[in-house]
């Protein structure tokens, strides 16, 4: 099986980083070129990263942080030096004096130590047109026959499956509209929105007082302001197939579009004649 880089539309090439990574994927460090993407994702859960550059290479290039090593040890007093607790003095000298004294007279001397770049070959990488997903959070699924030619890697560029389009859908009609209207999702089938309208002339109740503790009522009524409330129901598909990702994103992005130009559609203010039922009650005609 190939391995592949991205040529991207935007003029970059864009590296995948190795999986047997010799270093610590949490490692402190640099790369020579821009970093895409999260490295330290754990294994179980991978997203993968890339190394853009601005021209093909052969090789990707991680430079470590300096590490930090242990010279010797100074004394925290200095006028209480001593021949047999000198001022400075060396770990193997350090580790010969008593164990619980030496931490609390001494404090170590540190210095950073560089540590040498480590050199990936991607010379036998083989170019494909794309670039990274843009949307990693949501879920995608390519074609195993495909994987198989192609791998993982540049799985969203492959014939798949959208996955969790319902949850998608609920998530944005409820960041959209949650504040002002009830949003449900828990029903498998379908996503209820219940929308809450004003009268055009303001409906007000009373409402008795209770306790927020024991829930008992209390001496007093809140004047409540009345709302019309209808249900609309949508049904979003479970998924969505396309030839890569961007493609199946781009149909849930227009049917996210849909279903709230269909939500807005529904903003009406009730009449307070008819309280919302959609007649006006009858008044006698005066001759």
């Amino acid at each position: 099986m190939n391995a592949y880089y991205l040529a991207a539309p935007d003029g970059r090439f864009y590296y995948p980083l190795p999986e047997d990574n010799e270093f610590d994927r949490r490692s402190s460090g640099t790369w020579d070129g821009e970093l895409i993407g999260d490295p330290s994702a754990p294994r179980y859960r991978p997203i993968p990263a890339w190394l853009a550059v601005p021209e093909p290479t052969d090789s990707l290039i991680f430079r470590p942080a300096p590490r930090s090593e242990t010279v010797g040890y100074r004394l925290k007093d200095q006028s209480a030096a001593s021949e047999k607790y000198p001022a400075e003095i060396v770990p193997d000298l350090f580790k010969e004096l008593d164990q619980e004294l030496r931490y609390g007279l001494y404090d170590a001397v540190q210095v950073d130590v560089p540590v040498a770049p480590i050199i990936y070959d991607v010379s036998a990488m083989v170019e494909m047109p794309g670039e990274p997903d843009p949307r990693p959070g949501i879920g995608w699924e390519p074609s195993k026959a495909h994987v198989l030619v192609y791998g993982a890697t540049v799985g969203h560029l492959l014939p798949g499956v959208l996955t969790g389009v319902r949850a998608e859908v609920g998530a944005r009609i409820e960041a959209q509209f949650g504040d002002r209207h009830k949003v449900y999702t828990h029903d498998s089938s379908k996503i209820s929105v219940h929308l809450s309208f004003d009268y055009d002339v303001p409906v007000f109740t009373t409402r008795q007082n209770t306790s927020r503790a024991t829930g008992k009522p209390l001496r007093g009524t809140t004047k409540v302001r009345i709302k019309v409330t209808s249900m609309v129901d949508i049904h979003p598909p479970w998924t969505i197939e396309a030839p890569t990702k961007a493609e199946a994103v781009a149909k849930l992005d227009a049917l996210c579009a849909e279903y709230v130009d269909l939500l807005n559609s529904y903003q009406p203010v009730a009449c307070s004649h008819c309280k919302g039922n959609g007649y006006v009650a009858e008044r006698e005609v005066q001759s």
